[in-house]
């Protein structure tokens, strides 16, 4: 490093940046545990989506799911994600996957103190009444 790239001028973060960092923060509670959480699904999905299709994806069901009243599967899967014309994911049972695993980190950002036990008995039975698990 010259002293020349001292005077250079520092890239400032673009205003989309600055966006995806705010929602981060509000959807996942920062930008690290976002990619964390890309990253956990990159692996739960055998690598056969991109890391920026599963960013795209969970952002929008982590939304969806923190927003609307009704958080069945059947409204935040088939009436919602599967209807997007834009969704990457190949099947719903891929979508389901994606759906638990929102529904288990909001749970668990929402409930810090809880035992693991309680989550896992609770998504035994998650999406698999007929007319949705409404939580």
């Amino acid at each position: 490093m010259g002293i020349f790239n001292f005077f250079k001028r520092k890239k400032q973060p673009s205003n989309e940046d600055q966006l995806m960092v705010k929602v981060a923060e509000f959807l996942f509670g920062g930008i690290e545990q976002m990619r964390s959480q890309v990253d956990d699904l990159y692996e739960i999905f055998g690598h056969r989506y991109t890391k920026s299709q599963i960013s795209g994806v969970l952002t929008w069901t982590t939304s969806r799911f923190n927003r609307v009243e009704d958080k069945s599967a059947a409204a935040i899967v088939d009436r919602g994600l599967m209807a997007r014309p834009t969704n990457c994911l190949k099947s719903r049972e891929d979508a389901m996957t994606l759906y638990k695993y929102v529904a288990k980190k909001s749970f668990q950002r929402a409930f810090k103190n809880a035992p693991d036990a309680m989550f896992e008995e609770m998504f035994k039975s998650l999406g698999n009444c007929e007319d949705g698990s409404y939580i």
